[in-house]
C-alpha cells in the first residue's frame, strides 16, 4: 500500500512541475507583507531597513536555532546515521551523471573529496569502485564558528569528533577501507601532485579563506585530464548568509558592510554575536561566479560546465534599490549574483 502511494504522489508531483501555474505559484516572490515588522536598522549610509520576524526563517529554514545548536556538540542517533548513509546516492548519483558525461570513470579512480565531514560520499565512492581520500579542515571549523584561539586542543577535540562518527558510518558500507581520510586545507594542501582523476566537493567553494590557492591546489593535484565537480551556495545569493549571517530583510548580508553587519549584530544579535562574526569573518568568502571562473582558468584549469540554478523567484524579489545597495558594497556582482543560490561547476585539468 505504501509503495502504491508513493508511485501515486509522484505521479502527481510531476504532473504539477508540468503545470505552468503551479510553477508560477512555487515562485511567487516571498512577500515582506506576510510578516510582522520587528523593528529598522539604519545603516551607515542613510539606507532604513524594515526587520521582520521569522523572515530568516523563510530565507533559510532552521536559522534561529541553529546558533543555540552549535553551542553544544551534535550526537548522531543510530537511525540520524543510517538516513545519512541512505541519502549518501543523492550526491553519488549527481556526481556520476557529471563524471559519464565527461567520459570519466568513478570505478577504480583515484577521489579526491573536499571537505567530507562524516566520510558518508567518500564510504559511498568507494563501494562504486573508488579509492577515495577524504579532507576536513579542522581549523575552518574552530576558527568559524568561535571567535576563540585556534590551540592544539581545540583541533585534537575537533578531530576526534570527526573520527567517532566516522566510524559509525563506516558500518553502513562494505568497502570503507578504501577510504582513508586527512586533515587538509585545500587553500594550503600538503597532498601530492598528480594523485587524483576526480577531485569533488559540496557546499565547500563559498567557505574557502583564499580561493584562488584552492584552485591552483586543485590544479595541481589533479592528473592531466583529471576533472573537478564542485556544488556551492555562492554567499550573494538570497541565502548565501546561510543560517548564522541571514539577517531580518532580503539580501541583509550583502547590503551591509561590515561596520555595518556588526553593528546590526550588536544591536539584533546580541546572544548569537560571537557566533555570528566569526562566521561572518572567517566562515565565507567574497567569491562572484565570475571570479570563481577567472580563479580557475588562471590555475590551468579547463571550464567544462557551470550550471547555474537561477531562482525566478529571487529574480522577482530584487529590486534595484536592493541591487544598487549590494554593488555599493561589492561593485564587481551582477544580478545573477544574487539571484542565484546553487552552482555547480565542473573544471578538466589540462
Amino acid at each position: 500500500m505504501r509503495k502504491l502511494k508513493n508511485k501515486i504522489l509522484q505521479y502527481l508531483i510531476r504532473q504539477a512541475k508540468k503545470s505552468k501555474l503551479v510553477q508560477s505559484a512555487f515562485e511567487a516572490p516571498i512577500s515582506e507583507s506576510s510578516f510582522t515588522k520587528k523593528g529598522s536598522f539604519v545603516d551607515s549610509k542613510g539606507n532604513s531597513h524594515i526587520l521582520y520576524n521569522e523572515l530568516r526563517n523563510i530565507v533559510k529554514p532552521g536559522a534561529s536555532s541553529v546558533a543555540e545548536a552549535m553551542k553544544k556538540e551534535k550526537v548522531y542517533t543510530d537511525d540520524e546515521i543510517s538516513k545519512m548513509a541512505r541519502n549518501s546516492s543523492l550526491l553519488t548519483d549527481r556526481l556520476l551523471s557529471f563524471t559519464r558525461a565527461f567520459g570519466v570513470n568513478i570505478s577504480k579512480s583515484e577521489i579526491l573529496e573536499i571537505g567530507c565531514h562524516s566520510g558518508v560520499v567518500s564510504y559511498a565512492l568507494a563501494d562504486m569502485g573508488a579509492t577515495v581520500t577524504g579532507t576536513e579542515f579542522s581549523g575552518y571549523k574552530v576558527e568559524s564558528t568561535r571567535m576563540t584561539e585556534v590551540t592544539q586542543t581545540t583541533l585534537n577535540k575537533a578531530d576526534e569528533s570527526l573520527q567517532i562518527l566516522r566510524k559509525r558510518v563506516a558500518g553502513h558500507f562494505k568497502n570503507a577501507d578504501n577510504v582513508k581520510f586527512v586533515d587538509d586545507d585545500i587553500c594550503n594542501s600538503v597532498l601530492p601532485t598528480g594523485a587524483f582523476d576526480i577531485v569533488v566537493s559540496w557546499d565547500v567553494l563559498e567557505h574557502l579563506a583564499e580561493p584562488a590557492n584552492a584552485f591552483e591546489n586543485i590544479s595541481r593535484i589533479l592528473k592531466k585530464g583529471g576533472i573537478s565537480v564542485n556544488e556551492y551556495n555562492p554567499f550573494f545569493s538570497l541565502n548565501g548568509g546561510h543560517s548564522l549571517c541571514t539577517l531580518d530583510f532580503f539580501w541583509g548580508h550583502v547590503r551591509l558592510g561590515e561596520k555595518d553587519f556588526l553593528k546590526y549584530l550588536e544591536q539584533e544579535r546580541k546572544t548569537e554575536y560571537d557566533q555570528a562574526k566569526s562566521f561572518y569573518l572567517k566562515g565565507l568568502n567574497r567569491m562572484s561566479i565570475e571570479k570563481m571562473k577567472k580563479y580557475a582558468e588562471k590555475a590551468g584549469l579547463k571550464l567544462l560546465a557551470c550550471y547555474q540554478f537561477t531562482r525566478e523567484q529571487h529574480i522577482r524579489m530584487l529590486t534595484g534599490d536592493i541591487l544598487d545597495q549590494c554593488k555599493q558594497n561589492y561593485p564587481e556582482i551582477t544580478p545573477v549574483d544574487l539571484t542565484t543560490p546553487k552552482v555547480i561547476v565542473v573544471f578538466q585539468k589540462q
